[in-house]
């Protein structure tokens, strides 16, 4: 398991990214693992929000239950 450095910097990382390149397809997928990494580094009220945007950004795509999850446990 990655440590809470390594979840930070990827979780900075995505953001970086998001913000130069949020129309890129690979936007939502990065902002969920974004969000994840928040979760994982226990950020939950970050994480939390990540979540909520993906779902109304995204609201058709495929992780959407799991970002309902995430949010929920966050």
């Amino acid at each position: 398991m990655a440590s809470a450095r390594v979840r930070l910097a990827a979780a900075k990382a995505a953001e970086t990214f998001l913000g130069k390149h949020g129309e890129s397809p690979q936007a939502a997928l990065i902002q969920f693992k974004c969000g994840e990494a928040y979760y994982y580094n226990e950020d939950f009220n970050k994480a939390r929000r990540i979540f909520q945007g993906f779902e109304k950004q995204y609201p058709d795509n495929a992780l959407n239950p799991y970002a309902k999850f995430y949010e929920a446990m966050s």
